[in-house]
């Protein structure tokens, strides 16, 4: 889905928006991308500079389906989302499978705002667009995107070592899994 369809979707949950990213954004982008404990534990650098956001901005954040997350109440970006087709090789994705990528700033962590924004991802991946799996990687030591992951109902698939080229790392990486079928019972559950 491009840009311009995203924004007309205008995705948001209870607290939060999402939006494609702009390259405007790069100062807020910034201010959360230059802690060095958030990057690295997504799989890239720490952001030396407003104009290392708007590189990012420009070659990475702007791919369809990714989006700025954005506090409903402030209009603070504090994080990001997409959903793309695996860049890991060892994980062999379906046709109609995604992998959810997320970060959320440091000063937001412990507020629920990643399981928020993913359940609203995957409901966006399965009616939208047709995605049949839904995959989600955390790093080995990576708690906090762990426990999102179990929150939002993904299972356990596998452990694989990957060469995480950003970081230039060979890190040990935990996939989970989540079904559209399992998500869609679970739909009826939390009604």
């Amino acid at each position: 889905m491009g840009k311009e369809e995203a924004e007309k979707i205008g995705l948001e949950s209870e607290r939060l928006l999402y939006r494609p990213w702009r390259d405007e954004d790069k100062d807020m982008l910034f201010e959360e991308a230059k802690d060095e404990e958030v990057g690295p534990r997504a799989g890239w650098k720490s952001h030396k500079s407003p104009e290392d956001s708007l590189i990012v901005i420009r070659n990475i954040l702007s791919e369809d389906n990714t989006f700025a997350i954005i506090l409903k109440d402030t209009g603070k970006i504090i994080g990001s989302i997409g959903l793309f087709p695996s860049t890991v090789k060892e994980l062999s994705m379906g046709e109609k499978d995604l992998e959810v990528g997320y970060w959320i700033g440091r000063g937001y962590w412990g507020n629920g705002y990643a399981p928020e924004a993913v359940r609203t991802l995957l409901s966006f991946a399965f009616l939208n667009l047709g995605a049949e799996r839904v995959w989600c990687g955390a790093f080995e030591g990576n708690r906090n995107s762990m426990r999102v992951q179990e929150k939002c109902n993904f299972t356990f698939s596998h452990t694989e070592k990957a060469h995480i080229a950003p970081l230039d790392e060979d890190k040990i990486v935990h996939f989970r899994v989540l079904e559209k079928k399992e998500w869609e019972s679970l739909q009826g559950k939390n009604s």
